[in-house]
């Protein structure tokens, strides 16, 4: 099942892809990186604090909960985007971009914390 899942990420994101303008990504730059860290930095800790608030001795738990609120949900955005027709504006390519950078931040973090677990 879990390989069942990875597909379904790589085609979502495929999907995202073949909707982003390069050079409009150009233009975005640094904006699109800082949305994304920032989106996805704060709810993972909020909850990573909230989590060791909770069970202190349980580090690896706390993280995999702060890692599970981390991403944004691409498949929903991304609808959103085609019916309000903003796809192709500097702020519909700004929302692709940043929920794209979110979600691979945290698939880095779930992906270190099962080597960890391993």
């Amino acid at each position: 099942f879990v390989m069942l899942g990875e597909i379904g990420l790589i085609l979502l994101v495929i999907e995202a892809g073949i909707d982003i303008d390069l050079n409009m990504l150009k233009l975005i730059g640094s904006r699109g990186m800082l949305i994304a860290i920032v989106g996805s930095v704060l709810p993972i800790g909020i909850a990573l604090v909230i989590a060791i608030a909770l069970d202190p001795t349980n580090i690896q738990s706390a993280i995999a909960a702060g890692a599970c609120f981390g991403p944004t949900s691409l498949g929903i955005a991304m609808n959103i985007l085609r019916q309000g027709k903003i796809v192709n504006t500097p702020v519909g390519q700004l929302i692709v971009s940043a929920a794209v950078i979110d979600d691979m931040i945290a698939l880095i973090i779930l992906s270190q914390l099962g080597a960890l677990a391993g």
